[in-house]
C-alpha cells in the first residue's frame, strides 16, 4: 500500500507528499528489519522454555520512543 502511494506521488510530481511518505517508508523498513531479527532469535530458541521466557521478559521492558519532530 505505501509503495503504491509513493509511486502515485512520484508520478504526480507531488514532492511534498513524497517527503511526507518517506517517513512511513523508513518506518516500515525499520519495523521489518526488527521483526526479521526477532524471528531469527525465536527460531534459534524454539524448544528452550527458559530462553523464550527471557526473550519475552526482555521485549516487555522495551520503552516506546516517539519519533523526533
Amino acid at each position: 500500500m505505501i509503495n503504491q502511494l509513493m509511486d502515485l506521488a512520484i508520478t504526480e510530481k507531488n514532492y511534498a507528499t513524497v517527503s511526507f511518505l518517506n517517513w512511513f517508508v523508513d518506518e516500515q523498513v525499520e519495523e521489518m528489519a526488527m521483526m526479521n531479527s526477532l524471528l531469527k532469535r525465536v527460531r534459534r530458541i524454539i524448544g528452550n522454555d527458559s530462553a523464550i521466557y527471557m526473550m519475552d521478559d526482555e521485549l516487555a521492558k522495551r520503552i516506546f520512543t516517539p519519533p523526533a519532530k
